[in-house]
């Protein structure tokens, strides 16, 4: 089992061995096999925002989210899209560079030029969304 330690947003977590228990559907509290910390720890974990409204949302993400990864996903491609017009126009207008200086200027609030997903139009829609407010930043790990 994984825990939170200290300050959730630190992402410090502790590991217990546990074993499932698929009656009460919770792991229940087991001991090392041997007596001294493990060599070698295997963890198996969900992460991310889950859309509980939704009928899978361990399998399923919101359209909200779905949309933002396929903008994301179509800025960090390395080259064009052999597709109709509109889809590559589509695409185009994700990849777009925002800071890259154009006829009217810098397109791009200085704020954004740190932005850890890039300057690309897709990556400033991408991470806006992950730091507005009530998203996904602080959400992976719950305490116990």
């Amino acid at each position: 089992c994984l825990s939170a330690r200290g300050d959730i947003k630190q992402s410090m977590v502790g590991y217990r061995p546990a074993t499932w228990n698929a009656t009460t559907e919770v792991f229940d509290v087991a001991a090392l096999s041997v007596a001294r910390q493990p060599d070698v720890v295997r963890l198996w974990y969900y992460a991310g925002l889950r859309e509980k409204t939704l009928a899978c949302p361990l399998l399923e993400m919101s359209r909200e989210w779905a949309r933002t990864v396929a903008y994301y996903a179509a800025a960090l491609l390395d080259r064009q899209v052999c597709a109709c017009e509109n889809v590559h126009s589509n695409v185009e207008y994700w990849q777009d560079d925002r800071a890259i200086r154009g006829k009217e200027g810098l397109n791009i609030p200085t704020r954004m030029l740190d932005n850890p997903f890039g300057t690309r139009r897709g990556a400033i829609y991408a991470w806006e969304r992950v730091k507005g407010a009530g998203a996904a930043i602080g959400q992976a790990v719950m305490p116990v």
